[in-house]
């Protein structure tokens, strides 16, 4: 048919994606794929999500969670029961260990959505089938609890992240944006506990917390009062260089 320029709808697609599988031809199941995505006329269905459980079938997890994660773009529905139901199918294909990676996609949908309990129901039921949260899996409720400024849950998520991501060998840290977000809420609140708690995290995934990290304990100290005597062998250990105002702040938080 293709090569008569006929016109593929969802069926004729499906049928050819499902045919290359059948015969592991991973390369022209990716070709398929691809024609789908540029093809605008063409519907993803249920049997288009049923054919990607090839990759799973392979091990190819990631794969999976990337063209589930671009077919459902195309869903204006944004049907994630779709994504449970190719999660599913791997459950029932009598797997004795479950991978968290082909959960991920789901979860992170939800939390996105903001089902909150729908991912962690499915982090659950994950585990109970021998998967593991990664730290991707954290990176998700992490997301989803910040943007609700529930700052102990995303405390939680972060320290979560960095010990599993390196038990699994990974060198998961946050980004600057939510660590700036964390201090930002400590410095409202003259949180000095808090703030000295997130360092203590963030020493088990980066090697310096950094000037502004410092700037805003700093502030942070100066807010609620606190001193600290050892302050200014943190700051030559931690090699910072401090502003003008940091360094006037400092002064009286460092009183014995």
């Amino acid at each position: 048919m293709k090569a008569g320029n006929a016109m593929f709808d969802s069926y004729t697609y499906n049928i050819w994606m499902r045919t290359v599988a059948a015969v592991n031809d991973i390369s022209v199941v990716e070709r398929v794929i691809d024609e789908m995505k540029r093809d605008g006329r063409v519907t993803v269905d249920w049997t288009t999500y049923r054919n990607l459980a090839f990759y799973i079938d392979a091990g190819l997890f990631e794969k999976a969670e990337k063209a589930l994660n671009e077919l459902e773009k195309r869903n204006a529905c944004k049907d994630l029961s779709a994504f449970q139901f190719l999660i599913t199918m791997e459950w029932e294909s009598g797997c004795s260990t479950y991978d968290i990676r082909a959960a991920n996609a789901l979860i992170g949908a939800y939390t996105k959505g903001g089902l909150l309990e729908k991912a962690e129901d499915l982090k659950e039921w994950a585990c109970r089938r021998g998967a593991k949260p990664n730290a991707k899996t954290w990176d998700f409720f992490l997301d989803y609890y910040l943007k609700k400024e529930e700052y102990k849950l995303v405390m939680d998520c972060l320290a979560n992240a960095i010990s599993t991501g390196r038990v699994n060998g990974d060198n998961w840290a946050p980004s600057s944006k939510i660590i700036s977000t964390l201090m930002g809420h400590f410095e409202r609140e003259k949180d000095v506990e808090g703030a000295e708690g997130l360092l203590e995290i963030l020493k088990k995934s980066v090697d310096s917390s950094g000037e502004q990290v410092f700037e805003s304990l700093i502030r942070i100290y100066a807010a609620a009062g606190k001193t600290s005597s050892a302050m200014h062998c943190r700051i030559k250990m931690e090699i910072v260089e401090l502003s003008k105002a940091s360094k006037k702040l400092l002064e009286p938080i460092c009183v014995e």
